[in-house]
């Protein structure tokens, strides 16, 4: 799994990138790249929270590159861990049209998250999805 989350991450050329998983009623991180990621451990999100709940919640792919007017976007996160997000997109990882959970991908270095970015990934987490 690390693998894919690595590609993504990669070819995306964003700073950090996580997998979310849903955990007794909880959204928690489980695979995380990036500056934050030991912060980030110690963090989890009720169900429905942020862009990543809202994602599971959904069932929906998101690109935010404008997050301060994004209205789904939580900073808490941040807060915890001293991270400060520009942008992401938020991919969910769904097996037989159940959700467990979604990828994220932070901080894209050049220009914003595209739909080719979405198709890239989609494509990746298929290959995810074979660990789960």
């Amino acid at each position: 799994m690390e693998k894919e989350v690595k590609a993504m991450q990669q070819y995306v050329g964003c700073d950090a990138s996580s997998v979310w998983l849903i955990e007794d009623d909880e959204i928690r991180p489980y695979i995380m790249y990036g500056s934050a990621y030991e912060k980030l451990e110690a963090v989890s999100l009720p169900m429905g929270s942020g862009i990543c709940g809202y994602c599971i919640d959904h069932n929906e792919e998101i690109i935010s590159n404008d997050l301060l007017n994004d209205t789904r976007w939580n900073q808490f996160v941040d807060q915890e861990t001293g991270f400060t997000t520009r942008n992401l997109m938020c991919l969910p990882i769904t097996i037989e049209d159940e959700v467990y959970g979604c990828v994220e991908l932070v901080n894209k270095r050049e220009g914003k998250f595209t739909e080719d970015d979405v198709a890239y990934c989609k494509k990746m987490i298929q290959e995810l999805i074979e660990y789960l």
